[in-house]
């Protein structure tokens, strides 16, 4: 029940945030060592001034738990929502670019217990220490391991 909830809460957001724009060429240039050329080129990014996932109220009759109710933001497939305040230079985009490849490439959300969360905040501190991987790449191969049985 949850997983369609939060599906259609997806797609809202996304209505919500269709005015959101492409990422610049030195962005995607910068970026380009981590995800495919073609992700980088497709994703948009919309620049509210405050992310706000759902109410305290609203997250307890869901039975929600573990999600922050205001992040720097959020990913709903395709598009990215960063607060305005938050600079586009930082960690925060990389790692909601991680769940927007773990969306396609794993085609759910957050209904894992946490893993997707945890698997982009390791990648995330990775990308901080200057390492090189294709994030694709490492969630495919974790899908393999995990996923597919």
């Amino acid at each position: 029940m949850v997983g369609s909830l939060a599906l259609v809460w997806a797609s809202a957001m996304r209505r919500r945030y269709r005015s959101a724009v492409g990422l610049d060429g030195e962005r995607i240039e910068r970026l380009r060592g981590w995800f495919d050329a073609q992700l980088l080129a497709s994703v948009r990014v919309a620049r509210p001034q405050q992310v706000r996932l759902i109410g305290a109220s609203v997250a307890r009759r869901l039975g929600v738990r573990g999600l922050p109710i205001e992040p720097a933001g959020i990913c709903l497939g395709q598009v990215v929502v960063i607060e305005e305040g938050v600079g586009l230079e930082t960690d925060v985009l990389f790692h909601e670019l991680v769940h927007t490849v773990q969306w396609e490439v794993l085609g759910k959300g957050y209904e894992d217990g946490g893993g997707l969360e945890g698997m982009a905040r390791a990648m995330t501190g990775r990308f901080a220490n200057g390492e090189r991987f294709d994030v694709q790449a490492e969630i495919e191969r974790e899908r393999r391991a995990k996923w597919i049985h």
